[in-house]
C-alpha cells in the first residue's frame, strides 16, 4: 500500500507554532507521515559557509549559509514537542537527519521512519551508528551512483537493517523532462527492497505516476 509522506522540512521557518498548523494541515489532507529536518547547524556548515546557487534565488536576503540554517533550526525539545503533537492528532513523525547527534535523538526518540537524504548516502558515520536502529530507513538515492547505492545498501544488510529507496532527481525544482520512474523498478529489482519517490516537481504527476507504479 502506498505512504504518502508530506515534506515540511524547514518550511516553519523556526518558529514551533507554525510547524504545528503544518503538520495540521498535513493531517487534513490525509497524509500518512510528515517529514522535518533536524540538525545541529554548528555541526553542519561553517559560519562562512556560502549559499548554493538555489539558495540564492531563493532568499535574496544577505546572510550566508550558516545564518539561514541557524535562523530555520528548530532545538530537541521543540521536535520533541513536535513528535508528542503528532501523537496526540494520530499522523506519524518523521525526521531527515543532518548529523550524528541529530541522529542519535532520532533513535532516542523511537521514531518509527528515519529518512536519510541524499547527501548523506555515502556518510559512513551516519550509516554505522543506524546499526541498532529496529525503524525502517528511507534512503533518498538522489545524488548517488548506483556503486555509491550499492555501498549503503551492503552497510545495511550487514546491520540487518530494515531499508526502503528512494528514486529522487536532486534538482530544485526537478524538471519532470529529466524524471524516469523506471528505475524505480531497476533499485527494486536490484536490491529486493521496497521503493519510493522523493518528488521535487513543481506539478502533481510525477507524485501521481510513483503511486501507480506502487
Amino acid at each position: 500500500m502506498t505512504k504518502i509522506i508530506a515534506e515540511i522540512g524547514v518550511n516553519h521557518n523556526g518558529n514551533l507554532k507554525q510547524a504545528f498548523r503544518l503538520v495540521k494541515l498535513a493531517k487534513l489532507a490525509g497524509v500518512d507521515y510528515v517529514k522535518f529536518q533536524i540538525y545541529d547547524t554548528d555541526l553542519l556548515v561553517t559560519k562562512y559557509a556560502k549559499k548554493s546557487k538555489y539558495q540564492k534565488l531563493n532568499n535574496k536576503d544577505h546572510t550566508n549559509q550558516y545564518q539561514m540554517l541557524k535562523k530555520l533550526e528548530l532545538s530537541y525539545e521543540e521536535h520533541r514537542k513536535i513528535f508528542n503533537y503528532c501523537k496526540k492528532i494520530n499522523i506519524e513523525y518523521c525526521a531527515s537527519p543532518f548529523d550524528n547527534q541529530s541522529l542519535k535523538f532520532l533513535i532516542n526518540l523511537k521514531t518509527k521512519i528515519i529518512k536519510i537524504g541524499s547527501g548523506e548516502l555515502t556518510n559512513k558515520l551516519i550509516l554505522d551508528d543506524l546499526k541498532n536502529y529496529k525503524g525502517l530507513i528511507i534512503l533518498s538515492t538522489g545524488m548517488a551512483t548506483i556503486k555509491e547505492v550499492e555501498r549503503s545498501v551492503k552497510i545495511f544488510k550487514k546491520n540487518k537493517n530494515r531499508f526502503n529507496l528512494l528514486y529522487c532527481c536532486s534538482s530544485y525544482p526537478a524538471p519532470l523532462k529529466e524524471i524516469d520512474m523506471n528505475i524505480m523498478k531497476t533499485l527494486k529489482d536490484k536490491f529486493k527492497c521496497g521503493v519510493g519517490f522523493s518528488d521535487h516537481t513543481t506539478g502533481i504527476e510525477a507524485a501521481v505516476s510513483s503511486a501507480i507504479l506502487g
